[in-house]
């Protein structure tokens, strides 16, 4: 669920960027799937790649607050 998410962000956010350009349709949905793409490739791999590199677990919740 979190690659789904991340790439509706992501696709959304190029497609904003180059907003003021004159795009079709086709043109769109092609960065959006890029974006998309790019964005799940990164999450997967860089994050894998990083952990193992700064021996560093990923927290999966920063701001969760724990009783003492």
């Amino acid at each position: 669920m979190v690659h789904v998410q991340n790439s509706t962000l992501a696709g959304g956010v190029a497609v904003g960027t180059v907003c003021n350009l004159l795009l079709g349709a086709h043109g769109a949905v092609l960065i959006g799937i890029i974006a998309g793409t790019v964005s799940v490739l990164g999450y997967r791999y860089l994050t894998v790649s990083s952990t193992r590199n700064t021996h560093c677990p990923q927290s999966p919740n920063p701001f969760k607050h724990t009783k003492n």
